[in-house]
């Protein structure tokens, strides 16, 4: 994600140079860079880096950690169990915490990992 600049069209066109068929689509005060190939994502940020734009780059849907609630499940259940069957499923789990309800603490019935 590149800031909108005054010579951004330059910019623009100097990155499509390095790294042809990247799409730009327009954002909110930012200009989405979308790389053609993944080695021209490490070309795209050195260049602004080089040339002091202000960007940032985010991770790619794939590299994101995937959330989930499960609900109906006893209050009693261990949150330990849960843990432990997911790692036997092949997911790697960061954490596994039972939700409750906020004003008068009460656990729910709703697990978080």
């Amino acid at each position: 994600m590149m800031r909108i600049t005054q010579n951004y069209n330059l910019i623009l066109q100097e990155i499509n140079r390095i790294a042809p068929n990247t799409e730009a689509v327009l954002a909110p005060d930012f200009i989405k860079l979308l790389p053609y190939r993944s080695n021209n994502h490490r070309a795209i940020p050195s260049y602004l880096r080089e040339d002091e734009i202000d960007f940032y780059v985010t991770n790619p849907p794939s590299k994101k950690h995937i959330k989930i609630i499960l609900k109906g499940l006893p209050t009693s259940t261990d949150v330990d169990e849960i843990k432990t069957d997911f790692e036997s499923k092949g997911f790697q789990i960061e954490k596994v915490a039972q939700l409750r309800q906020f004003k008068i603490k009460k656990t729910t019935t709703h697990f978080y990992s």
